[in-house]
């Protein structure tokens, strides 16, 4: 309920109220802005309780800035190799499950006769 009552506050009363609130208040209707602008308030909350880390305000644009940075550098580009090479099993796990599931049981095991 205050999360509530603290994001009608900031989309009725804040001078700078962000991008994403603005571009919600165009969009959507007012209790649907409110209500998004309090879960995503929870949701920086609950983050800032449970990990070691404080709260970053543009967190997504310093860690875009920090890979640029470190794109540049071997390590940068080995770590960079490794993501890929990461994301790659990852896909490669899931295309075997998705076949998996799409093939019935007697295509997986042909019996001849």
């Amino acid at each position: 309920m205050l999360l509530i009552h603290g994001a009608m506050a900031v989309l009725f009363r804040a001078k700078d109220k962000g991008a994403r609130c603005e571009q919600l208040a165009r969009r959507r209707p007012t209790n649907v802005t409110v209500v998004a602008l309090a879960n995503n308030a929870a949701r920086i909350a609950w983050t800032a309780l449970m990990g070691n880390e404080p709260y970053i305000r543009n967190h997504e644009l310093r860690k875009a800035e920090r890979a640029r940075q470190m794109a540049g550098s071997a390590l940068g580009r080995l770590r960079l190799a490794n993501k890929i090479i990461e994301f790659d099993q990852k896909v490669a796990r899931v295309n075997v499950t998705v076949m998996a599931r799409q093939v019935g049981p007697q295509e997986r095991h042909p019996v001849d006769y």
